[in-house]
């Protein structure tokens, strides 16, 4: 990779530093909520408490990308209050996006694995060498523990897993997908020359599903006159084992879906030149990924359909 894209490589900022530390925190309070199944409001504020130190260490943000909704709008600077409370929303619901869609063999995994491959592509047009290579050996670890985690699962990840993979998609999208304004407009104001710039829409698309499932979760669940913490069959995979889809064929239409709005990202965002091939074998890749996954119950002999569960 460094051959073909260059040698001109910057690995001496804390972005590792930030994400292992983040994502070691927040998983330890995945762990302590599995063995003692802590209080949801209780889980929130420490989750919050974690953003904060993160903030400390230097994760931030500078402005938030309007150009989408309109070329003429200016980039909304954020002051330092606005950066951490935007951080820790953004890292805090992301977190618990990937760990409510953990209802569903694979899912939780999957998504993330689509949703890391997707934002490497943009690292490497950035040149956050040290994001892609960490990226890399995340998808590396996604990829063998799914091995095991595909429906029927032999390994569940619990909330420890799942807040670990949330966190790590929450932390390095913003250290990664930030960069300057002529990375997202034409016109370069030199009031904003110097700021890093987090494109939200981009962010937003790419992260579609997870974001979309807590959304309405949370909507369906205060329009019944619940707490959005209430525990009910109100998620998207809910909504299709329902209609008497399988486990698998389920997490396979969610993937897909997943892979969609990416591939939007990518296409929006610009990607140019030698990455354009690779977001093209990235496509291939998962849709071949798609078709493994779903003849696996023709390759092994003791695959176990839901409906034979039940």
């Amino acid at each position: 990779i460094i051959y073909i894209f260059g040698n001109n490589l910057n690995l001496e900022s804390d972005y590792i530093t930030i994400t292992i530390l983040g994502s070691f925190l927040f998983l330890l309070i995945g762990l302590f909520d599995d063995l003692f199944s802590l209080s949801p409001f209780f889980r929130l504020g420490i989750q919050f408490l974690t953003t904060i130190i993160l903030f400390s260490y230097g994760l931030k943000i500078d402005a938030v990308d309007l150009s989408w909704i309109n070329t003429d709008l200016s980039p909304f600077i954020l002051n330092k209050s606005l950066s951490l409370i935007f951080i820790s929303l953004w890292v805090v619901g992301l977190t618990n996006a990937i760990n409510w869609l953990d209802g569903l063999d694979a899912l939780a995994s999957g998504i993330t694995l689509i949703s890391t491959m997707s934002i490497s592509f943009i690292f490497i047009a950035l040149d956050k060498w040290e994001l892609v290579f960490l990226s890399s050996a995340f998808c590396g670890g996604i990829f063998g523990f799914l091995r095991y985690n595909i429906f029927p699962a032999k390994i569940m990840m619990g909330d420890s897993g799942s807040y670990f993979l949330g966190s790590f998609l929450g932390i390095i999208s913003i250290e990664g997908l930030t960069a300057g304004i002529d990375n997202f407009s034409e016109q370069i104001n030199q009031n904003f020359y110097n700021l890093e710039i987090f494109p939200i829409h981009i962010a937003l698309i790419i992260f579609f599903v997870p974001i979309f499932d807590m959304s309405f979760v949370i909507f369906t669940r205060i329009r019944n006159g619940h707490s959005p913490f209430y525990p009910d069959r109100s998620h998207i995979h809910h909504k299709l084992l329902n209609r008497g889809i399988n486990e698998r064929s389920t997490a396979i239409i969610i993937y897909a879906i997943s892979i969609l709005f990416s591939c939007l990202a990518l296409f929006i965002f610009g990607i140019e030149g030698k990455v354009y091939f690779l977001t093209t074998s990235f496509i291939i890749i998962l849709i071949s990924m798609l078709y493994v996954l779903n003849m696996k119950r023709f390759l092994e002999s003791n695959y176990t359909d839901r409906k034979d569960l039940s």
